[in-house]
């Protein structure tokens, strides 16, 4: 049921709100319980990704460069012990 909502790319509170009406009510307060420890964190990152995209647009509207310098490299070395090591 979820994937189909998904693929419908409903929002997370009216996912919520489907699951609510379709589970039994032991189901139904963990779901509660778990949406309103979730929203704020949901809140601040929509806020932070609209500041983020305001300025951006802002600093193009002024014509200036967004994104990093042309030919810039990183200061140090990546790390790659973390990566899967294809066979040669």
């Amino acid at each position: 049921m979820i994937e189909e909502q998904r693929k419908q790319k409903l929002d997370t509170l009216e996912l919520t709100l489907l699951l609510l009406s379709k589970s039994d009510p032991e189901e139904a307060e963990i779901i509660r319980a778990i949406t309103v420890y979730l929203e704020p964190q949901r809140v601040q990152r929509r806020a932070r990704s609209e500041a983020i995209k305001a300025g951006i647009a802002r600093r193009k509207a002024m014509g200036g460069h967004v994104g990093r310098k042309q030919g810039s490299r990183d200061s140090r070395p990546r790390k790659t012990d973390g990566y899967w090591k294809r066979p040669s």
